[in-house]
């Protein structure tokens, strides 16, 4: 067996698409020869963050796996992040790398890590793995869910704290032995913004653990009159606000009537996850009276789960900004999975790219017609979709695939650096 350093912020029990992703990778890859020693934050101890823990995404983690759980000043008090941005990176994260480059470098030693691999978000994971690699000569892979210095969601208090950076970006791409980014789009986006070759960019998806669905049940179609439940999971917040609110605008704009001759008696639309109360109420102030929009504050993963394959339908909403075609929510794997159709609010290649055989509402700027089409739409869509549904191969997106491809990356970085 041999072991690497794995530098996260997030890691189960948190919540959290990067979270879920780093905790699949720890479950599979001891099964491929490659055993973590994981360091990350020290969020469960933070008590705003109650919402944010499932006990339950630690009961696939291997009992072999080290977990190092480091605090920091960024969760000991409230509205932090207001005072953050005006500090030069890594922020109120300073402690926190400070604590896991000393710690790391000490526990790498004593395990015999062989590499180490750093995930962001936030950008201080990777300054973390920066330091340790150069310190101990060990090879370093940089992992991007998120962009950092050209991260949309991300403003900077002056242009200092944007150049400086830039600059801490580039040093860590140009120490890095190896990149990986989640889809085919965000890798050519990274090779053009840093003038990277296109094949030193490694794409590892986002992915789906079937194991996640065995005991899920599943929602049955309904004939004749329905209750319309669309469903989103996840936070709401940034350029994805923007194209949330248009699609509530925009179908607040149906009549009536066009519901009803569709067989659509009432629409339900609930969005489970921390939306502001601020982007709430402005949805229901677009709403008309045929739609009902509740929400209900984060749930955990298997529940999240199970409210999707128990929807009539799934939101999609991706951000709007420039580089919104390289954007891949990862629950779309999910809501693949979960065999329920979806509306994607919003534009994304990469969204396009993976749903390319698989119908769905296509929901952006809709005409008029369009507009009034739309119950038709959906009510076929939910009629016809299982029989796309269950030719939807999604082996191919499997966690343990995108583990496999990560223990080929570390054993061929390690046999390069002999």
């Amino acid at each position: 067996m041999q072991n690497f350093l794995l530098i996260t912020y997030r890691f189960p029990p948190v919540l959290g698409a990067n979270s879920v992703r780093i905790g699949k990778f720890a479950k599979y890859l001891p099964e491929l020869g490659w055993m973590p020693v994981v360091f990350t934050s020290n969020l469960r101890k933070s008590k705003f963050s109650a919402r944010e823990i499932d006990n339950q995404l630690l009961d696939h983690i291997p009992t072999g796996v080290k977990i190092f759980r480091i605090s920091s000043m960024q969760t000991d008090f409230r509205g932090a992040w207001r005072l953050d941005r005006w500090l030069p990176e890594p922020g109120l994260l300073t402690s926190w790398v400070i604590r896991s480059v000393f710690l790391g470098i000490t526990e790498a030693k004593k395990n015999a890590c062989e590499a180490v691999m750093s995930s962001a978000t936030p950008g201080a994971c990777h300054i973390i793995g920066f330091v340790i690699s150069k310190w101990l000569k060990i090879p370093l892979i940089i992992e991007y869910r998120d962009q950092w210095s050209n991260n949309p969601y991300r403003t900077f208090a002056n242009p200092f704290h944007s150049r400086w950076v830039r600059f801490l970006e580039k040093k860590v791409l140009q120490a890095s032995s190896a990149i990986i980014t989640v889809s085919d789009q965000r890798a050519a986006e990274m090779a053009s913004f840093w003038n990277i070759p296109l094949e030193d960019i490694h794409v590892i998806p986002n992915g789906i653990d079937l194991d996640d669905f065995k005991t899920i049940a599943r929602h049955e179609a309904q004939t004749g009159a329905m209750t319309l439940k669309i469903r989103h999971i996840g936070t709401i917040y940034g350029g994805r606000e923007t194209s949330f609110l248009r699609f509530m605008e925009k179908l607040g704009q149906v009549p009536l009537d066009s519901w009803y001759k569709a067989g659509i008696r009432e629409i339900c639309i609930e969005l489970v996850g921390d939306t502001p109360d601020i982007i709430f109420d402005k949805a229901k102030s677009l709403c008309s009276s045929a739609i009902i929009i509740t929400k209900r504050h984060t749930v955990n993963y298997k529940t999240a789960i199970q409210l999707m394959c128990d929807a009539s339908m799934l939101l999609l909403v991706i951000g709007d900004y420039n580089s919104s075609n390289a954007e891949t929510p990862s629950k779309i794997y999910e809501y693949l999975a979960s065999k329920v159709p979806v509306i994607v609010c919003g534009k994304s290649l990469a969204v396009d790219a993976i749903m390319k055989d698989i119908p769905r509402i296509a929901f952006y700027y809709p005409s008029s017609d369009e507009i009034e089409k739309l119950p038709f739409a959906v009510r076929e869509l939910i009629t016809t979709y299982s029989q796309y549904a269950d030719k939807i191969d999604i082996n191919q997106c499997s966690r343990e695939q995108g583990a496999k491809k990560l223990a080929t990356l570390l054993s061929s970085l390690v046999r390069k650096s002999v």
